[in-house]
């Protein structure tokens, strides 16, 4: 980094604006931010791309990744479709570097020129790089072969098809999901799978208990029924714990899927979280997991920590919830449009924030507090 200081300058602390200050590092104001690094000793020619579109597709192909980034660049921002496609196409599909080939492919994409007839044969390429591009350049048009290639030999390609299937629900996805548990070869398979499967959870925790026995042991080694069954958790809503605790109370209590899908759940529970998830009633599953509990007895603790229902001992009732005025609900409206816009990207759209950067709102005790001290947070800050 060729500037000392690449941050706004409300963020620094005392001891950062010393050395700033000591070292000069806000000189000089000419510079951009980033080094070139070569070589000791080395003077690189200063490569001149040239003018004409056939001549920045052919420097697609060039050994120097910053040729080929700025000739794709030159040719997307050019948008001469007619005179690129066509040499983008034969490129990708006949040029010996596959380097070249995914670059076209990404090329085309930008220029919205990227035709289902290039993919598909993108899909058959002989390198996997070039066919692991072209899954994640795929469209919902595409997902039958997109899903054809979750039996790819290569787990870079398989690992792409993990992050698509969630987009179409139905037997081809449930297929896939189940052929790349089964080849396995990646240990972000099944956080990919979950990725796309936002809403879907507690369907897909169902077909993989109901898999076949020749699955089950893929299925139960990926991790994935614990990674969402985390999710379902996450999503703090009752319905869907109560469903996932009776697809592990349906389990055999030493089958490593029932364990597995309680400390999914009882992982989402935050030490020391005394937010309450209120359930309608008290799960009859939670009473036949509490049967001979074992092993399973800690999570089931921290999950029976966590959920509340009418009647449990020692749990204050659930807030009452009242109907929003008319004047509230345009008030409301106005808020949503403006936490979308302003808020949403770092406490999140369900209001569940971000370790590290920005707290939860969602039930917060200074969200529900005093109306003028959230009003103050906003235009002054904490500190």
């Amino acid at each position: 980094m060729a500037r000392g200081v690449i941050q706004h300058k409300h963020y620094l602390t005392h001891y950062l604006e010393e050395n700033i200050k000591r070292r000069q590092l806000v000189e000089p104001l000419s510079l951009g931010r980033i080094y070139r690094v070569i070589p000791k000793g080395a003077r690189p020619a200063i490569t001149k791309l040239p003018d004409d579109t056939p001549g920045l597709v052919k420097s697609l192909e060039s050994a120097n990744g910053a040729v080929r980034d700025m000739a794709q660049r030159r040719l997307v921002e050019r948008a001469d479709t007619a005179a690129a496609a066509p040499p983008l196409t034969e490129l990708a599909a006949k040029s010996a570097n596959p380097l070249a080939r995914i670059h076209a492919l990404w090329t085309l994409e930008g220029l919205t020129a990227l035709t289902p007839e290039i993919l598909t044969a993108s899909f058959r390429d002989p390198d996997e790089r070039v066919r692991a591009a072209a899954v994640r350049l795929a469209d919902r048009t595409l997902f039958t072969e997109v899903f054809a290639m979750a039996a790819d030999p290569s787990p870079r390609v398989r690992l792409e098809v993990a992050i698509n299937p969630g987009a179409l629900p139905g037997p081809d996805q449930d297929k896939a999901i189940l052929t790349l548990l089964e080849k396995g070869g990646s240990p972000l398979l099944a956080e990919a799978i979950a990725t796309g499967l936002r809403g879907r959870e507690t369907e897909t925790l169902e077909m993989l208990l109901a898999a076949p026995a020749a699955s089950a042991a893929a299925v139960a080694d990926s991790g994935i029924l614990k990674t969402l069954a985390f999710c379902v958790m996450n999503t703090r809503r009752g319905a869907g714990i109560s469903k996932v605790l009776t697809l592990a109370a349906g389990q055999p209590k030493d089958a490593p899927a029932r364990r597995q899908i309680l400390i999914g759940l009882a992982s989402a529970v935050k030490a020391g979280s005394a937010k309450l998830i209120y359930l309608d009633a008290e799960p009859p599953a939670l009473a036949a997991l509490r049967d001979g509990v074992g092993a399973d007895e800690k999570p089931l603790a921290a999950i029976d920590k966590i959920i509340a229902w009418p009647g449990k001992p020692g749990v204050p009732p659930p807030p009452v919830v009242r109907p929003l005025t008319a004047a509230e609900q345009t008030l409301s409206g106005q808020g949503k449009v403006l936490y979308s816009a302003i808020c949403g990207s770092c406490h999140q759209p369900n209001g569940q924030g971000l370790d590290g950067l920005a707290p939860p709102l969602a039930d917060s005790e200074w969200v529900l507090g005093p109306p003028d001290r959230l009003a103050k947070i906003v235009m002054h800050g904490l500190t």
